[in-house]
């Protein structure tokens, strides 16, 4: 039986520290997710970051999001586009 990979995109807004991206990509890796890409930025006042990252798996995104949300300095985790479903055969 074989699975899809399905993409998923990602927007979380966290506490600026030097180990929360760390901390980040190990949760992405230990949930088996392949990271895709990741971007990061740094607010006007030095504060906090926002990371955007792109994943895939065949697990549903939930197990991540989860997991992301528990990490300490994580504020917020948003899915900001949900993964295209692909149409089904015989339908217009």
């Amino acid at each position: 039986m074989s699975h899809s990979k399905t993409n998923y995109s990602l927007s979380i807004q966290c506490h600026k520290k030097p180990e929360m991206m760390e901390r980040l990509l190990r949760v992405v890796r230990h949930r088996g997710f392949d990271l895709e890409s990741v971007s990061m930025s740094s607010s006007e006042c030095g504060k906090m970051v926002s990371a955007d990252i792109d994943v895939c798996s065949e697990r549903p995104i939930e197990m991540l999001t989860s997991q992301i949300e528990k990490l300490y300095d994580v504020l917020q985790v948003r899915q900001p586009m949900a993964a295209k479903a692909m149409p089904q055969e015989g339908v217009l």
